[in-house]
């Protein structure tokens, strides 16, 4: 029956063939041929292989060459596995297979496994550097320099770099980050957010179980404690494939567009992000596995089939500030109709970010779930006439937002605004409460949704 690998084994060893294999790395993959032994023969194999590999490729003057310069990481107490077969044999048997297969394995290898060994690392220029504490081994990042990186891990404070290619990438500690080349990166732990800015389409952020693949935007990658990588839009879409050398030849696990998120588990299956926070940064974001303490909306359904997009949300928390998205993966804001802030009362609310055509069904049934006694409050558009459910149930406040909305079009991007009103309902205790439909009989079709939001009570 065919061993179990150690989960980070493949990314150990590949390291190691690059010669990107930092200190802290090196140890971890001693400690695994020290206390299994039966990986020191797959070791060593691998070795060869790449050695051979690597002559034909025109990298060694023979095989054995380049195998003998190769570190042996376990210890000499641990005696070395006898190999099975003697070197020239193996020699004979791979080189018999490449002609098969037409060097197909040497094709398909990683990114990690290229040829390339001596491919130098990437310059970046520091831009900002806040107590930042690097590991030993780590270079240390001061603003303004100029340097080229290949691997950082910092215990804590943050970081902003640029690439060469024109890309900003910022990120808090801890975090340990390998900077491929000016297109492309790795996160081992930790979140990074990159700003790719119009001229590096096609950035790549790798993590253990996706390559997140950049269409022109602003987004968020981590490698999170659990196992699984979040993958969060601030502006713009991006692709998440399966890892692969080449990452849009990957299978292609999701898309998301601005305001999305999403997790990949580690068996690489992509589940919507619920629960979401934003700043006080603009590049600062966490990715929330379920509600937190905090949390005033914990939960919302509704009545469409199960296949509707409409399933598709998140739950921004205390997201209410002026310019908040206003729906899931469009580019709408609410903002203040008349003033720079929001009232006392309104602000720092949890926001339900769902799509902004959901409540556009006759019979639509919208059901919050409340953690604690809260005022909720729903935006509807004051062109439209008011459904019997909102004007009974609810108080206009009187106090109105501006929601704008930003559409690209071949011609420019398009710029619509107009008012809608702040309706609010105390609710006294904890649990659910359910909203209807945006429409009435005389509503006009390109009625959008309404909004909602949720605040503890005093």
């Amino acid at each position: 029956m065919k061993k179990t690998l150690p989960p980070e084994w493949e990314t150990l060893l590949a390291d190691l063939l690059a010669g990107q294999l930092d200190a802290h790395r090196k140890a971890r993959l001693q400690e695994l041929l020290r206390s299994q032994p039966e990986l020191q023969q797959i070791y060593l194999e691998q070795l060869e292989l790449d050695a051979l590999l690597h002559w034909r490729a025109g990298g060694a003057n023979s095989p054995a060459d380049l195998l003998t310069a190769e570190p042996v990481l376990f210890s000499q107490s641990t005696p070395a596995p006898r190999r099975i077969f003697p070197f020239p044999t193996l020699i004979q048997w791979a080189a018999a297979a490449l002609v098969i297969v037409g060097l197909s394995w040497a094709i398909q290898r990683p990114a990690s496994h290229s040829l390339a060994r001596e491919e130098a690392p990437p310059e970046v220029e520091c831009l900002d550097a806040q107590d930042a504490v690097f590991e030993p081994g780590s270079p240390a990042l001061r603003a303004g320099q100029r340097m080229p990186l290949r691997h950082v891990r910092m215990r804590s404070g943050s970081a902003r770099v640029r690439l060469s290619s024109g890309v900003l990438v910022s990120w808090n500690g801890p975090v340990t980050l390998d900077f491929t080349s000016p297109m492309r990166m790795r996160v081992r732990e930790g979140k990074v957010t990159a700003d790719v800015g119009d001229f590096a389409k096609g950035f790549v952020v790798d993590t253990a179980q996706a390559s997140v693949v950049d269409l022109g935007t602003r987004f968020g990658v981590e490698a999170a404690p659990s196992g699984s990588t979040h993958v969060v839009v601030l502006e713009g879409q991006v692709e998440v494939h399966e890892p692969d050398r080449n990452a849009r030849k990957g299978t292609l696990l999701t898309s998301l567009s601005i305001g999305e998120g999403v997790r990949i588990d580690p068996s690489r299956q992509p589940f919507p992000l619920k629960f979401l926070k934003f700043g006080p940064g603009t590049d600062e974001w966490t990715a929330l596995p379920s509600a937190p303490p905090e949390a005033v909306l914990t939960d919302a359904t509704n009545n469409l089939p199960p296949t509707s997009k409409s399933y598709d949300y998140n739950i921004r928390i205390a997201a209410m500030h002026p310019g908040v998205r206003a729906w899931k993966a469009e580019r709408a804001w609410w903002f203040p109709l008349d003033s720079d802030t929001f009232p006392e009362w309104l602000e720092g609310a949890d926001l339900f970010a769902n799509r902004r055509f959901d409540g556009r069904h006759q019979d639509f049934e919208l059901t919050l779930t409340l953690s604690r006694p809260a005022t909720v409050f729903v935006f509807y558009d004051v062109r439209n006439p008011v459904p019997d459910w909102l004007q009974e149930r609810f108080q206009d406040t009187g106090y109105r937002l501006r929601f704008e909305e930003h559409t690209l079009r071949k011609t420019g991007t398009q710029s619509v605004s107009f008012p809608f009103a702040v309706w609010k309902r105390d609710v006294l205790s904890a649990g659910t409460l359910t909203l209807g439909s945006a429409l009435t009989p005389d509503t006009p079709a390109q009625t959008f949704t309404y909004g909602v939001a949720a605040k503890a009570l005093p």
